[in-house]
């Protein structure tokens, strides 16, 4: 059992050689612009509030909204939920969720960034969308097909509906393509791990944080999970006939962003992040006065995303190049 009083970080190092995590730890700079990326998107999720219970939707709220959950590549049979009682219980979680990264984020500021679930949420939401959109552009370039034609039309012609859909499908294609499978796996190593029933129970929505309690660094079945779930989301957006094959790539390479965000944290970090995608890039369908500001924060998070471009291309330098000796931030932080 790890006993470390640093679970999710060390101390910095003045050692010869300074641990990558240690390194990404000192930098002051990457820790605010990827704090600022994600009170932009937590101010755009507020906003979002405010859009889903306007009153000028209220014709909306009695209306009926499928309540479905994945099953890896299974859909669940759509049950009918009344959309404003539906918007509520979303709401309260996504409230949740982000105050739970705020909550871990501040509680372990003094840690390899990339450790902290603010800084990882904006670093990977924002490096996720700018290189979809560069697999989207060179994908057109090449004549692949990427489709949503379908998906377009439905916002078009039922915007508030469409994004209340877009807004749930985090929390049926997380529970699908990452809790269940990466979710159970963790289960099962902490209770190998003699972990307590609540703490095996727990460790299914937050592996990460109970996983690094007692040193289960991520093993071969973990790495074959997040790289078979991660291709099997991607075909997923393929297969059930909502976007054409150049979806593929993007969606599997978001996938794999998610899996890591799920296994390192939990459903606070990889959920939100997905609402990312969806809701972010979508709020202006229901708020349209926020059209203009919507755009200022999309060019603030394609930027943010070239930042952590090279935010993580240090971090590989660093971890290829130097040595892990005895007592390295490593060892001391199991998880990648």
């Amino acid at each position: 059992m790890d006993k470390t009083p640093y679970p999710w970080g060390v101390p910095t190092s003045k050692g010869p050689f300074r641990q990558p995590d240690v390194y990404m730890q000192d930098s002051v700079f990457f820790k605010a612009i990827f704090s600022i990326t994600f009170a932009v998107a937590f101010l755009f999720f507020i906003i979002s509030i405010y859009g889903l219970f306007a009153p000028s939707w209220a014709s909306n709220f009695s209306k009926p909204s499928p309540f479905y959950l994945f099953f890896l590549i299974i859909n669940s049979p759509p049950i009918g939920v009344t959309t404003i009682w539906l918007n509520v219980g979303m709401t309260i979680l996504y409230a949740t969720f982000f105050v739970s990264m705020l909550y871990f984020g501040i509680k372990r500021w003094k840690g390899p960034a990339i450790n902290n679930p603010v800084i990882y949420y904006g670093a990977l939401a924002s490096f996720g969308l700018l290189i979809s959109l560069i697999i989207t552009l060179i994908e057109q370039a090449l004549g692949v097909q990427i489709g949503g034609t379908s998906i377009e039309n439905e916002l078009q012609a039922q915007p508030y509906l469409g994004f209340v859909q877009l807004i749930f499908a985090p929390y049926a294609e997380e529970f699908g393509f990452r809790i269940l499978p990466l979710g159970l796996l963790s289960v099962y190593y902490v209770a190998k791990a003699k972990g307590t029933g609540m703490e095996s129970l727990a460790a299914f929505v937050m592996p990460g944080v109970i996983r690094r309690k007692y040193g289960i660094r991520l093993t071969k079945w973990d790495y074959t999970l997040i790289v078979a779930t991660s291709i099997l989301f991607g075909f997923a957006h393929y297969i059930l006939g909502a976007w054409d094959p150049g979806k593929i790539v993007s969606a599997a390479f978001v996938g794999f962003i998610l899996a890591f965000g799920f296994v390192k944290f939990g459903i606070f970090v990889d959920i939100p992040i997905h609402w990312f995608f969806n809701g972010f890039t979508t709020v202006y369908l229901i708020v349209p006065s926020a059209t203009n500001p919507y755009a200022i924060a999309i060019l603030w998070s394609l930027l943010s995303g070239a930042i952590a471009t090279v935010f993580l291309l240090i971090m590989a330098i660093e971890r290829r190049k130097s040595p892990e000796p005895l007592g390295s931030a490593r060892q001391h932080n199991p998880l990648p």
